[in-house]
């Protein structure tokens, strides 16, 4: 049996965590009873609404240093791995690539790993020394009902201790403890949302902070679900056009459309994609954030669409990179940004025509 009633936590921290600020930002992904009935049957009933449709205001959650005492624990443990955990048995983190990282997993007595970028390479090794595995990507822009359905699962009955990483262990995969951890119980949507300040995960990641301000306890699961080892990386053309969705809505300098939603992309074969929600207001940072890592998260999917590819796709990178700089630093010059990494884009489809 779940706890619906997580216990009073303690929150700790070896370095300064960010401004406690929680952004303003877009709203998150609500999923259609249907579709989550459809990827995932029987789990409709399990979790009908993942992350409901709000905004996030600043001083939503408690700080770090206002959280109440108690009986289970929140701690930063840095270190090169940038470990986060709650409890004794659930942790968060960078991708383990020594053989020191891997030995200071075997000393927590890890005993399941969780991947939630592309790349998925943890695996091999995870395998080789015994560990449940678990590969559940995600993007930045939030995660979706039937990811999070997987993720709670995961955390509801693999062996424990649990290691959930992304890449730097500061963006998604505290943002899947979290998402997990209210889930299941564990933590309370304030306590999360403090560990997400606690990882250092990036403000203008808004659609992560939204997924965990309103994620709720998931009440039951299903007693098998089949969790892939392996997810291989989305097509070309899907990035691409969600890419182009975001770019879209930067050259309009308004607010998403349904139809541009960062949370709606079309699922091949499937009628009922996740219910379309329009942000509340333009946030460009945010959404140039995304541009630059979709591009980014492109070098991981391997394909190799016309010679040169490569280095096209850096030069994208570094634009949008200028892109997010920009928004940041001086929004009222960012026009030319826009087209600079419009004018990558365009080079590289040229190539493809």
């Amino acid at each position: 049996m779940l706890h619906l009633n997580p216990p009073p936590i303690t929150l700790r921290s070896s370095q300064r965590s960010i401004a406690d600020l929680i952004p303003w930002g877009e709203r998150c992904v609500r999923a259609l009873f249907l579709f989550v009935a459809t990827i995932l049957p029987g789990l409709a009933m399990a979790w009908p609404a993942v992350c409901r449709a709000q905004s996030v205001l600043p001083g939503d959650a408690a700080s770090v240093a206002e959280a109440q005492v108690g009986a289970q624990e929140i701690e930063f443990l840095g270190g090169t791995l940038h470990l986060v955990r709650v409890g004794t048995d659930l942790f968060s983190g960078a991708a383990p690539v020594s053989d020191e990282d891997y030995e200071q997993l075997d000393s927590l007595g890890i005993q399941t790993v969780v991947c939630v970028d592309a790349s998925g390479s943890s695996r091999s090794e995870a395998l080789r020394r015994g560990w449940k595995y678990a590969h559940i990507p995600f993007s930045y822009d939030g995660i979706r009902p039937s990811h999070a359905v997987q993720i709670a699962y995961v955390l509801a009955h693999f062996p424990k201790p649990i290691y959930i990483h992304c890449h730097h262990g500061q963006h998604r995969a505290p943002a899947a403890l979290a998402l997990g951890a209210i889930a299941t119980g564990r933590l309370t949507n304030d306590a999360a949302l403090s560990l997400l300040r606690m990882a250092g995960t990036g403000r203008d990641y808004v659609g992560l902070w939204q997924c965990i301000a309103t994620a709720q306890p998931m009440p039951g699961f299903p007693s098998e679900m089949a969790i892939p080892e392996r997810v291989e990386p989305q097509p070309l053309q899907t990035t691409m056009l969600q890419l182009e969705a975001h770019m879209e809505v930067l050259e309009a300098r308004r607010p998403a459309t349904a139809r541009q939603d960062l949370h709606t992309p079309q699922h091949p074969g499937n009628a009922s994609p996740e219910a379309p929600t329009v942000e509340p207001q333009w946030n460009p940072t945010a959404r140039a954030l995304l541009v630059y890592e979709h591009l980014r998260e492109l070098r991981q999917g391997g394909e190799l669409p016309f010679p040169g590819y490569p280095a096209r796709l850096q030069e994208a990178i570094e634009a949008a990179d200028q892109l997010y700089r920009t928004c940041q630093q001086s929004p009222q010059d960012i026009a030319g940004k826009i087209q600079a990494v419009r004018a990558r884009c365009d080079a590289c489809h040229q190539h493809r025509r």
